[in-house]
């Protein structure tokens, strides 16, 4: 190469390397399409808009312009290099904010860049558009502010008129809910009152009327005079079924059916009602039979009232809807743990049958089979709705099986518990060496009687006729094995030769004979018989029975005859209240006439008071074993006339009282204890309930003293006693008077508060009784349980009336 100097020599090669990386240079600038003058050091502003940005860079370089490499970076929002084809690039959609613009570049040898140059910058900044300025925001936030502000006031607002207008409606909701209940408790008031009143005046002519009949049938009537006045008892009985139907429905579809927890002997419930239907039985020719397990308990706790009413029930149905064969009573232990037992009883008839299809609804109220059986049998279709609500109220389980024409088998479990205080039962008798035939054609009724004997280790054989347990006894004296004794029903012992042919062939013969009589002229002494047995035969009385016979047999000993000359009854059984002196209050003229001539049929004198006023009065005059008291009577009731009694005697003799009323509704017994009575008879009242009644008194005597007070409560008193009994006799009847105000009224807080303050009052005068009632009245009040309350109520009236006749009596006050 010439210069200046000469010649000089360049080798291209060996330069390369040494020449500097290029310089960038922003060339162009354009925002939003318009062109822009980039400044190096100097912030671009610029407007707010789409925002695109379009940059492009050239550098100082001798290499060609293909050879350069460019890359660019936007610092603020793409911090890494990348490529810029050309020195371009373009960013689109920039949000608001500054930046910084960078470029760089650089020769290229082959794909790679060799080393990058310095950089060129453009800082430049984006406005926001005004909506997303600071002043924009706090005006939106103001804005916000003052609408939240506003929402929050009109919101407020509103729920305090919603808030009135909900206070409002509760209000009128409150106080048309109370109105509704009062309207209810009135009319269940005025239920209760009707089912009370129409009760009281059905039971006191069907009083009379069953009385009458009773005395009819036991005097010396024609037959069809018999028949007529056994029509006018069972028409009478039918009517009073229905009419105990109705209340117990009632009470139970109200829930006010109350259960008791009493010591029972199951078997004497079930001989009880047998023994009551056991006239119905013969009347119809049927068999009548129970059958207990062997070895089962038999005491238990629970209600036997209610367990009577469903057997009753069923066994009143299998009665009326079997005209030929048997019922049968069974009961058997299904499951046994601890001292819990699972009890079956059973009811199975030989009676008209049930078809499948009805059986599902058979336990529904006002329900039969079909409308043919109410008119052919009677009855209102309550019962079996009445015993499947009773049986579940206990905690069991009813159900039946069925075949029309064939007969029906009703049950029902119940859970009872042992009663802890029952004696253990008698060992069974251990007979394997007293054979015994059973000659009846009564095929489930021997049945039973063999059971018994069988578990009695008894050898036993049943024939269905004389002439076919003649020659099986006969084929046993041959064998060496003689039968000791026939047990021979009566139906196949009314011919003479046949009852002597047998009576021949044994040691000793029994004749099983219906209840109720029927074949009175027959002479079973002269027919070859030891003695007789009644129908039902329960396996105490076979027992009974069978013990002496055995005992004369094995001693070699004749057997005696075990009846009397005038009867198998003794006197003593048949009038129970011979020598008894008995106190009849009673205001009912018919009603008079049928109680003194049951109790004249059962040995007792008895003593007429016409109301309350004179029952007192005779009970003063004389002294009397029993006291029957009419519960509603003029002058002065029952229970007011019991409370002056039992305050006259004090701790002295206490006469056993027996309330007679026609109310048969829940509750009534209750009323009467509290006032003192020893029980409660309802109206009307057949000789049978009479005994049932009595037969606690006869057995163990008048029951102990009982006294209205704590009778230690003066020494505990100490000297102040005079006064705090004169201040308590002169506050506690107003006490006792707000009570019934606040009861009549229905309000909850004056009856809460009188009982509280009443409670308190008999407390200090040791009344501990009346304080207990006052405290379950409290209770009661305050949850607003006036059903329970108007018990109460009663029962805190008569303890009150108890306590202060106690208090004048002792302090003399």
């Amino acid at each position: 190469m010439a210069t200046a100097g000469g010649l000089a020599r360049f080798a291209g090669g060996a330069a390369g390397p040494l020449l500097a990386a290029p310089r960038a240079i922003v060339a162009g600038l354009s925002f939003n399409g318009t062109p822009r003058r980039a400044e190096a050091g100097v912030l671009l502003r610029l407007p707010p808009g789409p925002n695109t940005l379009e940059a492009e860079a050239t550098a100082l370089s001798f290499s060609r312009a293909h050879a350069l490499a460019f890359q660019s970076r936007l610092i603020g929002f793409d911090e890494a290099w990348r490529e810029a084809p050309g020195g371009r690039v373009t960013y689109a959609k920039l949000p608001p904010g500054t930046y910084r613009l960078d470029f760089r570049a650089s020769r290229q040898r082959g794909p790679a860049p060799l080393a990058w140059g310095e950089s060129a910058q453009v800082w430049f900044s984006i406005r926001p558009p005004w909506w997303r300025t600071g002043w924009a925001y706090a005006l939106w936030a103001g804005g916000l502010a003052a609408g939240a502000y506003g929402l929050y006031r009109w919101r407020t607002g509103a729920l305090l008129r919603r808030n009135r207008d909900l206070a409002r409606a509760v209000r009128e909701q409150t106080e048309a809910l109370r109105q509704a209940v009062r309207t209810a408790q009135a009319a269940d008031e005025a239920k209760s009152e009707f089912l009370a009143t129409m009760s009281h005046e059905l039971r006191t002519p069907l009083n009379a009327i069953l009385g009458m009949a009773g005395i009819l049938l036991e005097s010396n009537l024609a037959q069809s005079q018999r028949e007529s006045a056994r029509t006018i008892q069972g028409a009478s009985r039918a009517l009073l079924a229905i009419i105990n139907d109705l209340l117990d429905f009632s009470r139970l579809e109200e829930g006010g059916l109350r259960l008791h927890r009493v010591s029972f002997d199951l078997s004497e419930i079930l001989e009880e009602i047998l023994d009551l239907l056991s006239p119905q039985a013969e009347e119809k020719g049927i068999d009548l039979v129970l059958r207990l397990q062997p070895g089962m308990s038999r005491r238990f706790m629970g209600d036997p009232d209610r367990i009577r009413q469903v057997v009753l029930n069923l066994l009143g149905n299998a009665l009326k809807f079997t005209e030929r064969g048997h019922v049968l009573v069974a009961v058997e232990c299904m499951r046994a743990s601890g001292e819990i037992r699972e009890i079956q009883l059973n009811i199975e008839d030989t009676g008209i049958g049930i078809s499948e299809d009805k059986q599902a609804r058979l336990f529904e109220r006002f329900s039969q089979a079909d409308s043919g059986i109410t008119r052919r049998y009677g009855g209102t279709g309550l019962g079996l709705a009445i015993s499947r609500k009773l049986v579940e109220l206990m905690g069991g389980r009813i159900g039946l099986q069925s075949r029309v024409g064939i007969g029906s088998w009703f049950w029902f479990t119940l859970e009872l518990t042992v009663d802890p205080q029952a004696p253990p039962p008698a060992p069974a008798p251990d007979w394997p060496d007293f054979p015994a035939l059973v000659v009846t054609p009564r095929e489930i009724a021997g049945k039973a009687l063999a059971e018994v004997l069988e578990a009695w280790k008894a050898p036993c054989a049943v024939c269905p006729s004389v002439a076919e347990a003649v020659a099986l006894l006969e084929a046993a004296r041959g064998e060496g094995r003689p039968y000791l004794v026939a047990l021979l029903d009566a139906s196949l012992a009314v011919d003479p030769v046949d009852a002597a042919a047998l009576a021949q062939e044994v040691r000793a013969m029994l004749v099983l004979v219906p209840m109720h009589g029927g074949l009175e002229a027959v002479d079973w002494r002269a027919l070859g018989a030891e003695g007789v047995l009644r129908k039902p035969i329960y396996d105490w009385a076979l027992r009974e029975a069978l013990e002496p016979v055995r005992d004369a047999v094995l001693a070699g000993r004749q057997v005696l005859w075990m009846g009397s000359d005038e009867g198998d009854e003794a006197p003593s059984v048949a009038r129970p209240l011979e020598g008894k002196r008995v106190l009849l209050a009673e205001d009912n003229e018919l009603n008079q006439r049928v109680a003194m001539h049951m109790l004249a049929s059962l040995g007792a004198e008895v003593v007429l008071a016409e109301d309350g006023k004179e029952a007192i009065e005779r009970s003063l005059e004389a002294r009397f074993d029993l006291i029957l008291m009419d519960a509603q009577m003029p002058e002065l009731d029952g229970y007011s006339a019991t409370i002056a009694i039992r305050t006259m005697e004090q701790g002295l003799r206490r006469t056993p009282i027996l309330a007679l009323t026609a109310h048969a509704m829940e509750g009534e017994e209750d009323r009467a204890r509290a006032s003192g009575m020893d029980g409660l008879l309802t109206k009307p009242i057949e000789k049978p309930d009479l005994l049932r009644a009595l037969r606690p008194f006869l057995e163990g005597g008048p029951p102990a003293p009982a006294e209205p007070y704590d009778k230690s409560a003066p020494g505990r008193l100490g000297q102040g006693a005079g006064e705090v009994v004169r201040l308590f006799l002169q506050h506690a009847p107003a006490r006792m008077g707000d009570i019934h105000q606040g009861f009549a009224d229905r309000e909850v807080e004056p009856l809460r508060q009188a009982a509280h303050a009443l409670n308190g009052m008999s407390s200090y005068v040791y009344a501990k009784t009346l304080s207990r009632l006052c405290g379950d009245l409290e209770d009661a009040a305050a949850a607003g349980r006036f059903k329970d309350a108007e018990l109460l109520v009663a029962q805190a009236q008569a303890e009150f009336d108890r306590v202060v006749a106690g208090l004048e009596f002792h302090f003399g006050a």
